[in-house]
């Protein structure tokens, strides 16, 4: 394992215990230690977004789409930055290109049937919502 990847592991571990600047540490120093690795800006995108802040979150996931724009997640959860910031369709093509990465990700789809109810497009919506069932049925419960 990259001391990269386990500074990532040690941010993950520190966020969920709510202990944010230790989690910012770690995000940095892996960042520091390997600037090509992109997982590094999505994990740092990730905790700016828990904490509010929008603009650098927003930064660090174009950075991490920037270095390897195969990876679905970077693109979902840019998408729901999106959506909080106040920008549906942004926040649309984003999920779109999500699912078109991994078009067996219930999530993705719910992701997506969510904004469109929101925007009340309700068949369409209607639509993500059975697709993420049929492949997820836990979507059910939620």
């Amino acid at each position: 394992m990259s001391d990269a990847l386990i500074c990532l592991e040690m941010g993950d571990i520190f966020q969920a215990e709510g202990n944010y600047p230790a989690a910012a540490d770690a995000f940095h120093r892996a960042i520091d230690i390997d600037p090509q690795f992109a997982r590094s800006y999505y994990c740092q995108a990730n905790l700016e977004r828990e904490l509010g802040k929008y603009s650098e979150s927003f930064t660090n996931y174009n950075k991490a789409i920037e270095l390897d724009p195969a990876i679905a997640d970077f693109y979902n959860n840019r998408g729901l930055l999106n959506y909080e910031m106040g920008n549906p369709q942004d926040s649309e093509a984003d999920f779109l290109k999500a699912i078109e990465l991994r078009p067996d990700e219930g999530m993705f789809l719910n992701n997506l049937g969510v904004l469109y109810q929101c925007l009340n497009q309700l068949e369409p919506a209607k639509a993500l919502f059975e697709k993420a069932l049929a492949i997820d049925p836990s979507y059910l419960s939620s």
